[in-house]
């Protein structure tokens, strides 16, 4: 790996970090007379801590260490999307088991932008096309999982997975097919060791299917 990708990953590593307190405290605190288990009932400025920044920065670095150092630098825009936001999403999912929409807007707005200036920096059009698909589909089968388990997964769960296919999909078919797959198998194991380790109940399910794009990208480059 050269040194291009590394200061990009830890610039916006560092961005990340900073960008962490202020959007918690703007996202704010538990809303009177909220439901429990709704988003107005999640205190997201408590988590606006020093140490929580530092672990969102972390993650943004290592997410972003896989991503820049295997993909061309054309493609580093739309990968943002998971390494920046998506690290702050998978971060407070897991301190919450809830993601706030709009960090997941944040990803999808990302993930479109960058995809689009992808197709028109190489002037293939089908780079474009292969994002929207892998957006659609991967949200759809996602969106459909939702409907069938009457809420398995959270919905912002789908909107993350949208964002994944949308970015998976343009690099390879392989990765747009091993993201979703290696996520939703990570989430299961986790699953069944969360379920012998403390019992029934909620889990963040998010960080599962957040760190299925990075180990398909390795596993591409690798194989």
């Amino acid at each position: 790996m050269t040194w291009l990708p590394i200061l990009f990953a830890a610039a916006v590593a560092a961005a990340t970090a900073a960008a962490t307190t202020p959007v918690l405290r703007w996202l704010g605190g538990p809303e009177p007379g909220a439901a429990p288990g709704d988003a107005a009932a999640v205190d997201f400025a408590a988590l606006a801590t020093p140490r929580f920044a530092l672990l969102v920065g972390l993650l943004a670095l290592g997410a972003g260490l896989i991503a820049y150092g295997a993909l061309p630098p054309v493609a580093w825009a739309a990968w943002t999307a998971l390494v920046a936001p998506g690290a702050l999403a998978i971060a407070i999912d897991g301190a919450t088991t809830w993601i706030p929409y709009p960090v997941t807007l944040a990803m999808l707005v990302l993930a479109a932008g960058g995809v689009l200036a992808w197709a028109l920096a190489t002037a293939n059009p089908w780079i474009a096309v292969a994002g929207l698909a892998g957006a659609v589909l991967t949200g759809g089968f996602f969106d459909l999982f939702h409907r069938l388990t009457r809420g398995g997964i959270g919905y912002a769960d789908v909107r993350l997975m949208a964002a994944a296919g949308a970015v998976c999909a343009p690099v390879s078919a392989q990765v747009g097919l091993w993201a979703p797959l290696l996520g939703t198998i990570i989430g299961a194991v986790w699953g069944v060791l969360r379920l012998a380790w403390r019992g029934r109940g909620e889990f963040a399910y998010g960080p599962s299917l957040w760190a299925g794009p990075f180990v398909a990208l390795l596993l591409d480059r690798l194989l």
